[in-house]
């Protein structure tokens, strides 16, 4: 069955993050959705007016949050599905949207009405590896999430094509888009190495599968081959997430995608390639 989809272009930045936890400070255990160990967004002691408002770390605004577990992004998801980025008034709760939160050790699938989602494995996967104009227009997939087949060089923030974060060559995330010439065909950056990224897929137990590798891993384990996965409860230094988008049919309204969520459009298919299958 196939469906339209996006997917957002870079990985879910701080500033992002911490723009959703000022905006839902009002629900009764919003404090579970932050961790002190993130290391761009800080809690002041002292109050702002009569207000204790999350801030940004100086210098940590477009680099990917970090310490986040499976749930916090799908609350982050429901708040998008409660209409904040389309001017929405008032806080929306982030307990129900896409995913309904009351047994958060749950596997919690995704509700029939979800619009905006954390992308399932396929999602994730034709959004960093799929190429719609190779073979003549049939379509291929790459090995690696910039668009080759050749495992993506560690290095430096820069422009050269087919580069990531990774090998820790800078030992800690990149802001989003600072590899700009090492985008997937769709136009996604960091698919390969900065953050490893949730995706909703159940692992064994109470696991998801996290796929993309980090800014310590290996060139190869951005491969679309490689996938791992960390406890959905699970809030880790080196992954963070990204979110999708479903496009609904004909006649149903779309909310407005704001906050630095640029996305890149899609078609899924629920199939992925096995390793045995062609790529370009």
């Amino acid at each position: 069955m196939a469906y339209d989809y996006a997917i957002s272009k870079h990985e879910i930045t701080n500033a992002e993050y911490t723009e959703f936890l000022n905006a839902v400070a009002n629900e009764t255990d919003y404090w579970a959705l932050y961790n002190p160990a993130m290391a761009g967004i800080a809690f002041p002691l002292v109050p702002v007016g009569f207000e204790r408002l999350y801030e940004v770390v100086p210098g940590y605004a477009n680099p990917p949050v970090d310490h986040v577990s499976i749930y916090d992004a799908f609350h982050f998801a429901n708040w998008l599905q409660g209409g904040q980025l389309s001017g929405a008034a008032g806080v929306v709760s982030t307990e129900d949207g896409a995913y309904l939160m009351a047994f958060r050790r749950a596997p919690i699938p995704r509700k029939l009405e979800a619009l905006f989602i954390v992308p399932n494995t396929d999602e994730w996967y034709k959004a960093a590896y799929y190429d719609p104009t190779a073979n003549g227009g049939a379509g291929g997939y790459f090995e690696y999430p910039t668009a080759t087949d050749t495992p993506p060089n560690c290095a430096l923030p820069s422009a050269n094509p087919n580069t990531a974060n990774c090998e820790s060559v800078v030992s800690a995330f990149t802001e989003a888009g600072a590899y700009p010439g090492s985008s997937s065909p769709y136009g996604t950056f960091d698919q390969g190495g900065n953050a490893w990224e949730w995706t909703e897929e159940l692992d064994t137990g109470l696991f998801r599968v996290i796929r993309g590798g980090s800014w310590f891993t290996t060139a190869s384990a951005t491969g679309a081959s490689i996938s791992s996965s960390q406890e959905a409860v699970g809030e880790s230094i080196a992954v963070g997430f990204r979110i999708a988008k479903l496009v609904p049919e004909p006649g149903h309204g779309v909310l407005a995608v704001m906050v630095g969520l640029v996305l890149a459009a899609l078609r899924a298919r629920r199939d992925r390639p096995s390793s045995n299958d062609a790529r370009r």
